[in-house]
């Protein structure tokens, strides 16, 4: 239980400094303590908050795609390259890769069965060096409206849009849209 609880520290402090957020974990907890008193004081007897609701299902997203991610010697060994070469490619932005606990991290949105996803170098081009891996991740994997195909015109995410051979400079221009800060959805 002391090392989960260590790790959830550590996650969180590692978070904190990829937002820029100079606070300590402690300071941060307080504060999110402070700011969920004042939203229950001013709820009415028996309401809840959506913000704080976004909030959890941020940091259950978050939680997830650190865990679902995979570290540089998985990406290596599935992509049958070398480490040193999937650290290249991070830093050359033709994979996309985040900071936990001082170890690179890759989301699994950008790997299909051949390797990466088609086009997925010009996809990622325009994609700001400050936007969240959670915003990041959502883009690709969230169906858009600004993306359709077939007859009926479906809405398909920039995953799928990538899959089916499309053109990846209509990813580009769309992921310079990220916000750098995490991204709320809605659950529907």
């Amino acid at each position: 239980m002391t090392d989960s609880i260590a790790g959830l520290g550590e996650e969180l402090a590692a978070l904190l400094r990829a937002q820029g957020m100079q606070v300590s974990v402690g300071e941060f907890i307080r504060l999110v303590g402070e700011s969920i008193h004042r939203q229950r004081s001013a709820l009415r007897p028996g309401g809840s908050s959506p913000e704080g609701s976004f909030v959890r299902k941020a940091i259950a997203d978050y939680s997830a795609l650190v865990a679902r991610s995979l570290r540089v010697r998985e990406a290596a060994v599935r992509l049958r390259v070398d480490e040193s070469t999937v650290r290249r490619r991070i830093r050359r932005g033709d994979l996309y890769g985040f900071c936990s606990e001082r170890h690179w991290l890759l989301p699994q949105f950008q790997f299909c069965e051949s390797g990466t996803l088609p086009g997925l170098a010009t996809a990622l081009k325009d994609i700001d060096g400050g936007a969240h891996a959670l915003s990041v991740h959502r883009f690709f994997v969230i169906p858009r409206r600004d993306l359709v195909v077939g007859q009926e015109d479906e809405a398909v995410s920039p995953r799928q849009w990538l899959l089916r051979g499309e053109s990846p400079e209509v990813v580009r221009k769309l992921s310079a849209a990220i916000e750098p800060q995490i991204c709320m959805v809605r659950d529907r």
